[in-house]
């Protein structure tokens, strides 16, 4: 799987950025959170500031213990109990075709990648370096992540509709110096520092000035 990706949702936090899945899998995530998990500690943690904004710094350590009291909850459910198409998941993953797994099998590696860049908010936090990246999720690709980042934190707390990492990323925009060049890969003969980074997010997008 390419590191840039804009069809996969990523967890960031920290110095960490983890891949997670296609936005339908992240979806039925928290539809599982909500369905099964209701009754585990402080929800608005999970399903509201992980999901749709970001955890302060304050909120990734009682979140982090949340997640786990979920995964417990999620081991003792099997699988076979959520209707997978409905969520509109792909099921060929072998997780969710054994019968006898249980959600705690099928969403384990998730939860493992959010404790991995929630622990890492929390290391810089002790190291006195609270101003880290903080807990959310961002589509996975260059562009996405490199918007987010940018992105003010109060533009968060005031979102109200979906997340920002199920919209579609804006178009790019060429530089206006640029008015008749053309795009050419990475590595081309002649182009210089990116004017900015594809929407696909696979590679970096380069400029190339054409003779007039």
């Amino acid at each position: 799987m390419s590191l840039s990706n804009p069809n996969v949702v990523a967890i960031q936090g920290g110095g960490n950025v983890k891949h997670l899945g296609s936005a339908a899998k992240v979806l039925a995530l928290f539809d599982c959170i909500r369905k099964f998990g209701a009754d585990t500690l402080d929800q608005g943690l999970l399903l509201d500031r992980l999901y749709k904004r970001y955890l302060r710094n304050e909120e990734v350590e009682p979140a982090l213990t949340a997640l786990k009291h979920v995964l417990r909850r999620f081991e003792a459910i099997h699988s076979r109990d959520v209707d997978w198409a409905a969520l509109g998941v792909d099921t060929d993953e072998p997780t969710f075709q054994s019968p006898d797994a249980s959600l705690g099998e099928v969403w384990s590696e998730f939860f493992r990648r959010i404790n991995d860049c929630g622990e890492s908010v929390l290391y810089y936090c002790r190291k006195g370096e609270p101003w880290a990246a903080p807990l959310k999720l961002s589509r996975a690709d260059f562009a996405s992540l490199d918007r987010e980042d940018k992105r003010p934190l109060a533009e968060y707390d005031a979102l109200e509709g979906p997340p920002f990492w199920l919209a579609e990323p804006p178009p790019p925009v060429l530089s206006p110096s640029y008015k008749s060049g053309r795009e050419v890969p990475h590595g081309t003969p002649g182009s210089i520092q990116p004017d900015y980074v594809s929407p696909d997010g696979m590679s970096a997008t380069f400029v190339h000035r054409m003779d007039e």
